[in-house]
């Protein structure tokens, strides 16, 4: 999982929460979390309204040097919006942008901030390659002894890879949960 919530502060003091959903220049995470030039994402965000126009910044720290991040929102992309994010000085990764600046994405049921310790409590034993901005919940009752159980009981396993979207925080609202459309992520299987 990655810190894929954003925090800004406005001058006028209105939070803004840009929450990245997934890549879309470049559209491989791989790529994007590289990258050392701008990169756009889908995103969701919270308390849009206070977002009327103009960038967002803000600074953080890397190993006692200064950087700053910047938000520039573009047009809506179905139900999110997309948003370039630009750093300086643009000697680090976005990865690494992320690494500093980013927010563990929490359950909001949990109703409290993240701390650095759910960096740890919401990975999965498996996880491997980054990209899921939610927890794969489903996967976090797995530790490594239960996993070294499975493998010596002789039961063969499968290694995927599955990006969880932020539609795992989307509630029901429907009466008919066939009337519920959740957003489907990337999943790659390895043979």
């Amino acid at each position: 999982m990655i810190r894929a919530r954003l925090l800004f502060t406005k001058n006028s003091g209105s939070d803004i929460e840009i929450f990245l959903i997934e890549p879309s220049d470049p559209v491989s995470y791989e790529e994007t979390f590289a990258s050392v030039r701008n990169v756009e994402w889908k995103c969701i965000i919270g308390n849009l309204k206070k977002w009327k126009k103009g960038s967002l910044s803000m600074s953080f720290k890397l190993n006692e040097k200064e950087y700053e991040l910047t938000a520039l929102r573009g047009d809506t992309s179905g139900d999110a919006w997309r948003v370039r994010f630009g750093w300086r000085p643009s000697d680090i990764s976005f990865g690494e942008v992320l690494g500093c600046a980013g927010h563990i994405p929490l359950p909001p049921y949990l109703n409290r901030k993240d701390e650095e310790t759910d960096y740890i409590r919401y990975q999965t034993v498996f996880g491997k390659i980054n990209g899921s901005v939610a927890a794969p919940t489903a996967g976090l009752h797995f530790t490594q002894k239960v996993f070294t159980d499975i493998l010596n009981k002789g039961i063969r396993t499968n290694e995927i890879t599955l990006h969880v979207g932020a539609g795992t925080f989307k509630p029901v609202r429907s009466n008919d949960i066939r009337d519920h459309v959740m957003p489907l992520r990337t999943l790659f299987c390895k043979p």
